[in-house]
């Protein structure tokens, strides 16, 4: 493996570890359902944003024993993030 490489995957892992694996999962989850939501119009990919952040603060209230500000915000940007890029998609 060539030190280019090496170096890229020490950073990557050394990002994955400082942010913990746990809010990146939030993060993708919630961008996925919002992703598959916006296929259907960026209203729908409304809809799906409004839903992944209420079903995310309802998770971390009512299912886990602590609320976990971070997961919920993690889930929260997940979702805006494809919406956003479906917006800036529209207007261009």
């Amino acid at each position: 493996m060539n030190e280019k490489l090496k170096n890229l995957m020490s950073r990557i892992n050394a990002w994955i570890e400082k942010t913990g694996i746990d809010n990146i999962t939030h993060f993708a989850v919630a961008a996925w359902l919002v992703a598959e939501c916006k296929a259907y119009g960026v209203g729908m990919g409304c809809v799906g944003f409004i839903v992944v952040v209420v079903l995310a603060f309802f998770k971390e209230w009512i299912a886990d024993k602590q609320f976990d500000e971070r997961d919920f915000w993690y889930s929260a940007l997940g979702g805006f993030v494809p919406l956003l890029l479906a917006v800036i998609q529209d207007m261009l």
